[in-house]
């Protein structure tokens, strides 16, 4: 069974993600202070949310970018 935070978790990234159309791991981390993004994604992932990623290239740093998918 999953534990009451990492649903609340999961519902907060997926309310985001349905919001703003996207979510990075700093703000996962400024909004929710979830610093795993992509455990919270993982298990997004097998409960079937179509959850995609991309990588993002910006002033020599690559981040993830994880938006749902159709």
């Amino acid at each position: 069974m999953i534990d009451i935070e990492i649903q609340q978790l999961i519902l907060l990234v997926a309310f985001v993600i349905l919001k703003r159309g996207k979510i990075t791991s700093w703000e996962a981390i400024t909004k929710f202070r979830a610093t795993r993004l992509s455990d919270i994604i993982y298990k997004m992932r097998k409960r079937g949310y179509a959850v995609g990623g991309k990588w993002v290239r910006y002033n020599r740093q690559r981040y993830m970018v994880y938006t749902l998918e159709k």
